[in-house]
């Protein structure tokens, strides 16, 4: 006990701690809107978003950094929810990709 509170002085793995519980208080509160179930997780989530955000030296760039991870980490679970569909697309035609101007 005594040393975790030492350990949480060193912004980095403070830093660390808060984006590691982020992401699993997001996931919670994901499954807990998706079930329909009270959501106690935003809370906390918020808070540790706020802890990562005040962490010295660069709290900001590390916060926009998580938020832009979490949105991403969104996309990807819907996207495996969908079965994973493919992202290729059929090439252009050369008419497709290069059309005739009238001048």
């Amino acid at each position: 006990s005594r040393l975790l509170r030492i350990q949480l002085r060193d912004p980095i793995l403070r830093t660390q701690v808060a984006t590691q519980m982020a992401i699993a208080l997001d996931y919670l509160r994901r499954e807990l809107e998706e079930r329909k179930r009270d959501d106690w997780a935003s809370a906390p989530l918020a808070r540790a978003k706020a802890i990562v955000r005040g962490t010295p030296p660069n709290g900001p760039e590390a916060a926009s950094s998580l938020d832009a991870m979490l949105e991403r980490e969104v996309h990807w679970a819907d996207w495996k929810k969908a079965g994973c569909p493919s992202f290729e697309k059929t090439p252009f035609t050369e008419e497709e990709a290069w059309p005739r101007v009238k001048r």
